[in-house]
């Protein structure tokens, strides 16, 4: 444009052509060159890279927190729906994006790979909350080794053997590296390399109440219980567990990482007058000691040890069935409360099959499990955890009274249990490599889960309230001096729990809208669904999204992406007019006002 006005009716062109996209640039405008002029507004917009921040596509024009929710369902707190990110985690975060040269992550050794798992519990114990159990890994030794090295924490290791071919190899000792999370199994003659070795496992752990691994929640129940449900008073108790993203290994002994999946076979021992759930569905009941039973489950598909769940209790379910067919057969989806409260869980079951239909279709693969189960749990840490074909929510998260319930939250249900069952594709059927991919399992989820919500909910005009709710809530972290990348390095398990934050989810989801309006939403859900299909049952890298992305495309959509996920903060672009001509300055935004060159890393 050859005037500064020129620019500006351009700008308000491209606001009105573009405002379904999402911002991640600010553009601010200076009435002259001052430093003291004051921003009138700030626009969404999509930049394509920082530096070309200046084709910010516009939303509007006003302030975010100024925008109104018209009468709509209004989310209850999308920013609940994460994780509060503390000022310890700020300092982490910090600490591990200025380390850009950490590529060295702290992995168990290679010379063991995990195929299959055999785990079986047994004797419960509900007054001193420990129980027994025996891990069989069916594993390739790839190379001659004297040890094997598996995750445990709060475990006692009792015995252990490697049975290769026809060959017992007894363990001599168990050394254990509490910082590390690990233990080293130690054989007197060393195992050969093998492409089938049992590796069997006798162990104890402990039901703990600090909601993960295998944990007991307390409760006030609405009906009486089961006479065996263990209690404390009028407080009584179910079971469940909480993986993600290192926690298995509190409940069994593994190889408790991301890209060394298996397929899973468990049985667990409870009482006769209980329930069992598990990732699939039940395959054989029998009795065991009087009054308990032992319930079998079906074996697993391959997947990463974090997605692996369990839940014993006095339940009750309610059941739906999806519309479409799977392999001949329409899936069972069922949520499940403690005695009482099933009733509660109609809205999201009224979702959940919905839900299935619609990402197999847009993601052209069906649902891959036999059935799907949503469990209400009394005490949890997140809002929900997406374990493959046993969801489990927090209560408030999955379970709405039509009689007491506020209306608002039932976008929050709704939308819960679409970002869990959508991980069921993106983050179980294909599994980021490394836990520094998190944001893109956690980014896209949120994205996609808005974007079912948005399908059988139209008139809730749900990207609304996500720009006014969570963009803002991430463009509000992200002005601070200690914010992150949405990609971070992670070197081990102590960084893991560091990176469940803001960024992760609604920057990370800012970034991946950006984009799907970028390319068009249809282009972009046939390039994802190209990327699940060429790494299903597998690890992917955020790279090989990028390449599958920009074939459906013919866009550099790694180009175009690699600044957003890999520095710092947003950019802010300062337009100041003068007669004649403008000039553009663009920086990072802080919320401070006090950017410094060291801070800049949008330029």
């Amino acid at each position: 444009m050859s005037s500064s006005k020129g620019l500006l009716r351009h700008l308000a062109q491209q606001q009105r052509l573009w405002s379904c996209c999402s911002p991640l640039s600010v553009i601010t405008r200076q009435t002259s060159a001052s430093a003291a002029s004051v921003p009138q507004g700030i626009f969404n917009g999509i930049g394509v890279g920082f530096a070309r921040g200046l084709t910010s596509l516009v939303n509007g024009g006003q302030p975010l927190n100024n925008r109104r929710d018209n009468g709509r369902p209004m989310p209850i707190g999308i920013r609940s729906l994460v994780p509060k990110i503390s000022d310890r985690a700020c300092s982490a975060h910090a600490r591990l994006a200025r380390n850009e040269t950490m590529t060295d992550r702290d992995v168990l050794p290679d010379n063991v790979k995990p195929k299959h798992y055999q785990l079986s519990l047994k004797d419960l114990e509900f007054t001193n909350w420990t129980y027994k159990g025996t891990v069989t890994i069916d594993s390739e030794i790839t190379k001659p080794t004297k040890e094997i090295i598996v995750n445990t924490l709060e475990l006692k290791l009792s015995h252990a053997k490697v049975s290769i071919d026809s060959k017992s190899v007894e363990s001599t000792k168990f050394d254990y590296d509490a910082k590390a999370q690990r233990s080293t199994i130690t054989f007197n003659e060393e195992l050969p390399v093998a492409s089938k070795a049992a590796i069997t496992i006798e162990f104890e752990g402990i039901i703990n109440n600090e909601m993960a691994g295998f944990y007991r929640s307390k409760y006030k129940p609405t009906e009486t219980p089961s006479a065996s449900v263990p209690n404390d008073g009028e407080w009584h108790y179910m079971f469940s567990t909480q993986f993600e993203a290192c926690d298995a290994r509190r409940a069994f002994p593994c190889f408790d990482e991301p890209n060394l999946k298996a397929t899973f076979d468990f049985d667990i021992e409870i009482p006769s007058d209980q329930v069992a759930l598990s990732n699939m569905p039940v395959k054989e009941t029998r009795p065991s000691k009087d009054g308990w039973n032992i319930v079998s489950f079906e074996t697993s598909p391959v997947m990463s040890t974090y997605l692996l769940a369990w839940a014993v209790g006095d339940f009750e379910y309610i059941e739906a069935f999806t519309d479409r067919k799977y392999n001949g057969k329409q899936i069972p989806v069922r949520v499940y409360t403690t005695r009482g409260l099933k009733e509660q869980g109609q809205w999201a079951l009224q979702h959940a099959p919905k839900i299935i239909d619609f990402f197999s279709e847009i993601f052209d693969i069906d649902y891959p499990l036999p059935k799907s189960d949503l469990i209400a749990v009394h005490e949890f840490t997140h809002g929900a955890m997406e374990n493959w074909g046993l969801v489990t929510y927090r209560t408030t998260q999955v379970l709405y009274d039509e009689k007491t319930s506020d209306p608002r939250f039932k976008n929050a249900v709704a939308y819960v249990v679409a970002h869990e069952l959508a991980h069921q594709w993106f983050g179980n059927l294909v599994t980021m490599d490394w836990w520094d991919e998190l944001w893109l399992n956690e980014g896209f989820a949120t994205w996609v889960g808005w974007h079912a919500v948005d399908h059988l909910h139209p008139d809730w005009q749900v990207w609304a309230q996500f720009v006014n709710e969570g963009m803002e809530a991430a463009f509000r972290l992200d002005g601070i001096r200690a914010s992150h990348p949405i990609h971070v390095p992670v070197r081990d398990a102590l960084d893991v729990n560091q990176i469940f934050d803001s960024i992760s989810y609604l920057k990370g989801c800012s970034a991946i809208r950006m984009l799907a309006n970028h390319l068009g939403v249809e282009t972009f859900l046939k390039g994802v669904s190209n990327y699940l299909k060429s790494h299903a049952y597998g690890n992917a890298k955020t790279t090989a999204l990028w390449d599958a992305l920009g074939e459906a495309s013919g866009k550099n959509v790694t180009e175009l992406m690699h600044p957003w996920i890999s520095k710092i903060g947003h950019p802010v672009l300062t337009v100041a007019e003068e007669p004649g001509q403008i000039s553009v300055k663009q920086s990072r935004f802080l919320s401070t006002g006090d950017v410094q060159p060291e801070d800049d890393t949008t330029t």
